[in-house]
């Protein structure tokens, strides 16, 4: 497995950032930022089941809150999947896709966690703590 720890965009104490605006005028203006917890970037097999579909992704960052995959599959947003990831233990997870960006043959899912039991928010605390100490723990 990579680890990698992606920089953070958040700015102004952890709830802000700065975006810009739409037109030719450049116009900045603050938007609130929607993730709450830092990601980090790996690359770890997960198989994955949505609806009758079984097949095979690429976790690419995990957070507390959700992680990103890249699969050949083509989902919708807003449906729900089953995906197991090999850590220590088999760690069987639920999610909900919230974005879709398509690059190349593969897609790239943004999936939030869902129906969370207290021994699988230990588990991904566990992974994101693991992956956060072997990049900067020393």
């Amino acid at each position: 497995m990579d680890y990698i720890c992606k920089s953070s965009r958040k700015i102004l104490a952890g709830q802000l950032r700065i975006t810009q605006e739409g037109s030719s005028l450049g116009r900045l203006k603050l938007a609130s930022e929607k993730r709450k917890t830092h990601r980090l970037k790996l690359n770890m097999e997960a198989i994955c089941k949505a609806g009758q579909k079984l097949f095979r992704a690429y976790v690419r960052d995990i957070s507390p809150g959700g992680l990103k995959i890249e699969t050949l599959t083509k989902l919708e947003p807003k449906e729900s999947l089953t995906f197991t990831l090999e850590w220590k233990n088999p760690l069987k997870l639920y999610g909900i896709i919230k974005w879709r960006k398509k690059e190349g043959l593969h897609y790239i899912y943004g999936i939030e966690f869902i129906k969370l039991d207290e021994k699988q928010e230990s588990s991904i605390r566990e992974i994101t703590q693991d992956i956060f100490w072997k990049n900067y723990g020393g």
